[in-house]
């Protein structure tokens, strides 16, 4: 495993984009032959932090369109609210209760 080294420019250059900018892709442009992962390692050992509230990441889940009879049956013999059933079941209430009505529960 080779050790890579920084320089003050690239010190400086860190300092400047790491906080506001919010593609990460120009980072990792800007600072060439560092991998992202480098470049948070450096960032937290100079204690820089990211002021942009999103940074990417993984899409959140989509909410679920269609609920399955049984499933939805288990969950009202259970004594829970409708908002919570659409938490569990990631979906909104509006649908827990439209498949009520359709499946007659």
């Amino acid at each position: 495993m080779s050790v890579i080294w920084w320089t003050e420019q690239e010190n400086e250059l860190l300092k400047q984009l790491y906080p506001k900018t919010i593609n990460k892709k120009e980072i990792i442009k800007a600072l060439k032959n560092k991998s992202w992962f480098a470049i948070q390692k450096q960032a937290k050992e100079l204690n820089i932090k990211r002021e942009v509230k999103n940074t990417g990441g993984r899409p959140k889940k989509k909410l679920r369109q269609v609920l399955g009879k049984n499933e939805l049956t288990e969950l009202l013999r259970k004594d829970i609210t409708i908002d919570d059933i659409a938490k569990k079941l990631r979906t909104e209430p509006h649908i827990v209760r439209r498949f009520i009505q359709k499946f007659g529960l």
